[in-house]
């Protein structure tokens, strides 16, 4: 009999300084472990910023992150946050993410948005809101000027 091997998931979590609707990070991680869970995988490692606003780019978890995609790739097999806005804090940012997942064969799973870009269902969902996220910069930046 074959052993099922549980897929590694990160766990990531970001409150930002002064978030009127903030989620402290203790509940998003407790909603990833639960989502990682129902999925039979493992949490293999939490990943915070604390105290961090939209426009920073220097958070130290998020580089985290980065670093396991760049030196660890072996190491696990997505990363799981309770919601997309805590990932990332721009379009550039998330492309960049997306396109490392999808290139190493990595999910990104969101729990609150119900979102697996591990699944074909997922990646297309998120190459369309990709995009619209684009037109929406895009078309404001034009009319701003």
């Amino acid at each position: 009999m074959k052993k099922e091997i549980k897929k590694r998931y990160l766990a990531y979590a970001r409150e930002n300084d002064g978030d009127k609707e903030r989620v402290s990070v203790d509940k998003q991680i407790m909603e990833c472990y639960k989502q990682v869970d129902s999925i039979g995988g493992e949490v293999i490692k939490i990943i915070t910023d604390r105290n961090f606003s939209d426009s920073e780019d220097n958070r130290s978890g998020f580089q985290e992150i980065l670093n396991y995609y760049n030196y660890y790739p072996d190491r696990f097999d997505g990363v799981v946050v309770y919601e997309l806005s805590r990932l990332t804090t721009s379009l550039e940012e998330f492309t960049s993410l997306l396109n490392m997942s999808t290139h190493d064969g990595k999910g990104i799973i969101s729990v609150k948005e119900k979102l697996d870009t591990g699944s074909m269902a997922g990646r297309l969902l998120m190459s369309m809101m990709a995009t619209c996220i684009d037109y929406v910069e895009t078309v404001s930046k034009t009319e701003g000027r």
